[in-house]
């Protein structure tokens, strides 16, 4: 695309979440960690992502990040309560 990742993400735990997977030493145990993303509006309310950000295995040193909505997970009180970060899509199922 041309541009830094920075320039696109533009959010702080994600960012954090990204330079914590590409600061990963080679030869350790590579742990992916889970960072919340808003990504905008829709239909009048916020988005909410759960980004999942991979370090790669290789040389290239880079990192893979998945966003999972976990908006119809958090807008619906009564469901699941108050919930905690980082969740998962599960983490109301077990509750």
């Amino acid at each position: 695309m041309g541009r830094h990742y920075i320039t696109a993400l533009r959010q702080p735990a994600l960012l954090e979440a990204i330079e914590t997977a590409l600061g990963q030493t080679a030869g350790g145990a590579k742990m992916p960690t889970t960072a919340r993303y808003l990504g905008g509006q829709e239909a009048g309310r916020e988005l909410i992502f759960a980004a999942t950000v991979t370090p790669l295995s290789g040389g290239e040193g880079g990192v893979l990040v998945a966003f999972e909505d976990v908006t119809p997970l958090t807008k619906k009180p009564g469901r699941c309560g108050r919930i905690s970060w980082p969740m998962s899509a599960t983490s109301c199922a077990r509750r």
